[in-house]
Parts: structure tokens; C-alpha cells; sequence
């Protein structure tokens, strides 16, 4: 459930993001539609790319994964939709910083 992890870490930046304009930020574990939207969307690009293995995956299929499941988690938030595209994008950015620094921990944590 590397999806999770990663999302979990990049509520941290998007959080951040949320207080420095002055809003309360959504909870990734109370989001239920993040998660699913993320967990669907990892799942989905993972047999797309025929990849059983993650250890075998290179930096640019890494990168591509977070990206993929950080968009459909972060575009899975409740209200997200209500929000105009310059927040969209920054939260996003936000959220990709978070994201990458947990996926990084993450696959530190690893068995292989």
C-alpha cells in the first residue's frame, strides 16, 4: 500500500499549503475518496505498465507511479473541484513534495 503511505506524506505539504492561505486542509485518512481515487488509480498504472515487481521499476517509472496516484488523490479530495486552477496546482504541488519525500521512506523500508 505504497499509495497510502505516499499520500499520507503528502498531506504534510499540502497541509502546509492550506494554513499559509488560510483554509483548513482535508485529511487524507478521512478522505475516503483520496485514498480510493489514489489506491484505483496506482492499481490501474501498475498492469497498464506490467509491473508485478516494484523493486524493478526505474526512477522514471518511480516517478511517473507517485505522480499518478498523487493526482488522483489529490484531485479525490472532497471540494477540490470547487477550488479555481492556480490552487488546484499548487496544492497539488504541495502535496508532490510531501509525496515524494514519504515514497522515498517508503521504498527505503522495503524488503528488496
Amino acid at each position: 500500500m505504497y499509495e497510502v503511505k505516499a499520500l499520507e506524506h503528502g498531506k504534510d505539504g499540502l497541509n502546509a499549503y492550506y494554513k499559509e492561505v488560510g483554509m483548513a486542509a482535508p485529511d487524507v485518512a478521512n478522505d475516503r475518496g483520496a485514498v480510493v481515487a489514489a489506491m484505483d488509480a496506482g492499481g490501474r498504472w501498475l498492469a497498464d505498465a506490467g509491473i508485478t515487481d516494484m523493486s524493478e521499476m526505474s526512477e522514471e517509472q518511480v516517478e511517473d507511479f507517485i505522480k499518478t496516484i498523487l493526482a488522483a488523490g489529490v484531485a479525490g479530495f472532497s471540494g477540490m473541484d470547487s477550488h479555481d486552477d492556480l490552487f488546484q496546482l499548487l496544492a497539488v504541488r504541495a502535496a508532490w513534495e510531501g509525496c515524494a519525500r514519504g515514497v522515498r521512506e517508503a521504498l527505503r523500508e522495503a524488503p528488496f
